[in-house]
């Protein structure tokens, strides 16, 4: 019989596992096969019963060529004992790969990984996916898949979810503090919560599609696909401006709850947002050589270093990823799928996911630190993407997440996982070049405007430039400005896990930070203190005056203030056009609001010496109450993303 993909266990697999307990896919041994025979002095002897003849072993063929698994490496999570064989090339740019899992006999995983295209082999820009047949038999039973596999991608098929989820293993890391706590009581619209339900619109999985529109028949791109928005567009999606996906936050939000029946419910559709992002085109380099995620700033033996598109590409040491036409990404608006599957499950295909999205972010920028425009001395430690803070505070929530992988993952050879040793030195590394900048910043006088007005305004890693605003006369003003919003619905994760798991340099970075937010939400206060006193493109937040350089460059200019509580006096004094309420949260938006109060929290749960800290958070309080929840903007935007909390 021929299947798409089964979900779930049937009971025709159950001979599949023999009754002395020998697995089939990974083969039996030999012993006695002979019956029963009698008791010394019995008066009569049995007659012995043949054995049934075993069933045939598997057979694999992959782009229409039989294949014989090849044993490369073994993989041990709390999950059990996970198996990996070659399959072997297919064609020029690919390879299939055998997941097998001790216990699990009536369960296999093929995976087809194909090379990055690059600027360097003149590569197209177009998107490129090439159909992979694919057939199991296992005794009277036949998978046949047609596998789309894009450049830079891993696609996978398998005969039927191996792992049931484990919520106690999410409620322990919640515990553990690997990942923040989600719940629905963090709110500030209830009635708006979404629980756990399976989404009819979704369907099946899918191996030959990048990703289908939820109830739509539409072409997937990164801007419109089943895991979500992960292309580098503006707004606010369920798949990035989060620790997490919102599906993952809503994950834990059930497990907190004691709600496991939701998440098994749901798990179908969970698991899918794995295997589509894994097949997303360009979304990490593999190697042929170490049969893993290639490390872009310090390649394993064997392989060359790589990089994310940053415009043209004079290094050619360095493999220049190509830009896929409509499926575009950046480190500021890295997708974040796959953490919560890894805490539930312990599957490698889940862990492999985080490990990619780690590994585009250390490739972002990188031919700039290979010396391509400039000469700079040689590498000797891994530097963090540093183009904007969003994109640094992804960094370092991808970071996070690679390395709670490797520190859970057993490899017999080395292969496909990175080292915990190699992800510890990528975090702490990639986290110092953080801190040169932040020291920088810290020592600056009004000698250097630029960074003074971001350390007198608590902006620890510099402003993001200069924006128009808008004066209450109609005229526009060019002033210093850094984001409204990066900190609360970037930020407040990683500096929390990273701050909480004992890294003195990114506790000083949240103490920082949150002196900041208290003076907004205090000295200056409500809407005006979240995210209203907005720049004509609506993102950025004042920190100080400009000038012009020689007429024609827009640079700091001298503050007319000299301490924190002067810059707040500053902002609120401004005469811009929005004047927000500073008693209410009325025009704000929901969930920036909810997210600047969890600052404040997961700063407090860090015991950070904060001058007013106490009193900020009882401010939030008072202020809500202040507010009709009528005039809070862009309610459904109010995610369990959104929601996150140490407590």
């Amino acid at each position: 019989m021929n299947r798409s993909m089964p979900r779930a266990p049937r009971a025709a697999f159950r001979w599949l596992t023999m009754s002395a307990g020998c697995l089939l896919l990974l083969g039996c041994g030999g012993g006695g096969g002979g019956g029963a025979t009698a008791a010394t002095g019995a008066a009569s002897t049995a007659t012995a019963t043949p054995a049934p003849a075993p069933p045939p072993p598997p057979t694999y063929s992959v782009n229409g060529a039989s294949v014989t698994p090849a044993a490369l490496e073994t993989i041990t999570t709390r999950s059990g004992t996970w198996r990996l064989s070659d399959l072997g090339a297919v064609g020029s740019d690919m390879r299939a790969y055998l997941w097998q899992l001790d216990g699990k006999a009536n369960f296999a995983r093929v995976m087809v990984c194909r090379r990055i295209f690059t600027k360097e082999a003149g590569d197209t820009t177009d998107l490129s996916v090439t159909t992979v047949p694919v057939r199991f038999t296992i005794g009277t039973s036949a998978w046949n898949w047609s596998l789309g596999v894009a450049q830079g991608a891993c696609r996978i098929a398998q005969t039927e979810d191996p792992v049931a989820p484990n919520p106690a293993w999410l409620r322990e890391a919640v515990t553990q503090n690997l990942i923040p706590a989600y719940r629905r009581e963090r709110a500030w619209l209830p009635a708006r919560v979404t629980l756990l339900a399976p989404d009819t619109a979704r369907g099946d999985y899918d191996p030959a599609s990048l990703g289908p529109v939820p109830g739509s028949t539409a072409t997937p791109t990164s801007a419109s696909n089943y895991v979500g928005v992960t292309s580098n567009q503006g707004g606010e999606y369920t798949s990035s401006r989060s620790f997490v996906h919102d599906i993952d936050a809503r994950l834990v939000d059930a497990a907190l709850h004691n709600e496991d029946s939701r998440i098994a419910t749901v798990w179908p559709q969970v698991t899918q947002y794995s295997f589509y992002s894994l097949a997303q085109p360009q979304g990490g380099a593999w190697s042929f050589v170490n049969h893993g995620t290639i490390d872009p700033q310090f390649p394993q033996d064997g392989d060359r270093a790589w990089e994310a598109p940053t415009g043209v590409s004079p290094n050619t040491a360095v493999d220049s990823m190509t830009s896929v036409t409509n499926w575009g990404r950046d480190v500021p608006h890295l997708e974040n799928t796959a953490y919560a599957h890894w805490l539930l499950t312990e599957d490698p295909v889940a862990g492999l996911v985080v490990q990619r999205q780690a590994a585009y972010a250390l490739a972002a920028y990188f031919e700039n630190y290979r010396g391509g425009y400039k000469t700079y001395a040689p590498m000797t430690a891994y530097a963090g993407y540093t183009g904007q803070e969003r994109g640094m505070f992804n960094t370092m929530s991808a970071l996070w997440k690679s390395l709670q992988v490797s520190k859970k993952v057993t490899s017999a050879n080395g292969r496909v996982f990175w080292s915990a040793a190699r992800a510890q030195r990528q975090a702490n590394e990639a986290l110092a070049s953080y801190d040169v900048i932040a020291k920088r910043i810290g020592a600056s006088t009004a000698a250097t405007p630029s960074d003074y007005l971001s350390r007198l305004s608590g902006t620890l890693f510099g402003s993001a430039g200069s924006e128009a605003y808008e004066m209450a006369d109609g005229t526009q003003t060019t002033l210093m400005q850094t984001s409204d919003f990066m900190l609360q619905q970037y930020g407040k994760e990683p500096l929390w896990l990273w701050a909480k798991a004992g890294d003195a340099r990114v506790r000083g970075w949240f103490e920082t930070y949150a002196r900041s937010m208290v003076l907004r939400l205090t000295a200056i206060g409500g809407a005006m203190g979240v995210d209203k006193r907005s720049g004509v493109r609506g993102s950025g937040y004042p920190i100080g005056p400009t000038t012009l350089s020689g007429g024609k460059y827009i640079v700091a200019a001298a503050p007319p203030f000299s301490d924190d509580a002067g810059w707040a006096q500053w902002v609120v004094s401004l005469p811009l056009a929005d004047k927000a309420s500073r008693t209410t949260f009325a025009g704000a938006a929901v969930h920036t609001a909810m997210q600047s109060e969890a600052t404040l929290r997961f700063a407090k749960d860090l015991g950070l010496p904060v001058t007013g800290l106490d009193d900020a958070i009882a401010q939030v309080a008072r202020t809500r109450a202040a507010t009709a929840t009528s005039t809070l903007v862009y309610p459904d935007l109010q995610m369990q993303k959104h929601m996150g909390s140490p407590d």
